[in-house]
């Protein structure tokens, strides 16, 4: 099952974007609860609920809406470029749900979120690969996915 919360905070339509979700979900056998939430600091986070069964993507519309130009001044994107970047983070954060059902316990065994906050070598090269993969698979997919959401867009 999956749910979507307070897209209305975002350009997206809700039923286009639940298809698209529900497209690029299809694999995972947990529940997918995905929030736009305005209080999260960065792009989007994965996090799995182990009680709930549930994985829990948060979504920062607001980080979403703009970019930094080549002299670091932050810019507000245009709504073509705020769809394409939501629909990127959401395609990368469901391939870490993705990976973790695919790995299991030892997806969070590691739990870390920064590369250079960790000391071990070993695990720094573990969190580099799962975030490689997961990059690799969000450019691999993003162009797909913004097209059948707009196919999706009556």
């Amino acid at each position: 099952m999956i749910t979507v919360r307070h897209i209305e905070k975002t350009c997206l339509e809700s039923e286009p974007f639940f298809k698209l979700c529900k497209k690029h979900a299809s694999k995972l056998e947990k529940d997918l609860l995905i929030v736009f939430d305005l209080r999260i600091g960065c792009y989007g986070t994965h996090w799995f609920d182990s009680k709930k069964q549930l994985h829990i993507i948060r979504i920062s519309p607001e980080k979403c809406r703009h970019y930094r130009d080549e002299k670091g001044v932050i810019k507000k994107l245009d709504l073509e470029a705020e769809k394409y970047n939501i629909i990127s983070t959401v395609v990368h954060e469901i391939r870490h749900a993705q990976q973790k059902e695919e790995m299991g316990i030892s997806y969070w065994n590691k739990k870390c979120h920064y590369a250079e906050e960790i000391r071990n070598p070993g695990y720094k090269s573990y969190y580099s690969e799962i975030e490689a993969d997961a990059r690799t698979y969000e450019n691999k997919y993003v162009l797909s996915a913004v097209e059948f959401y707009n196919s999706c867009v009556s």
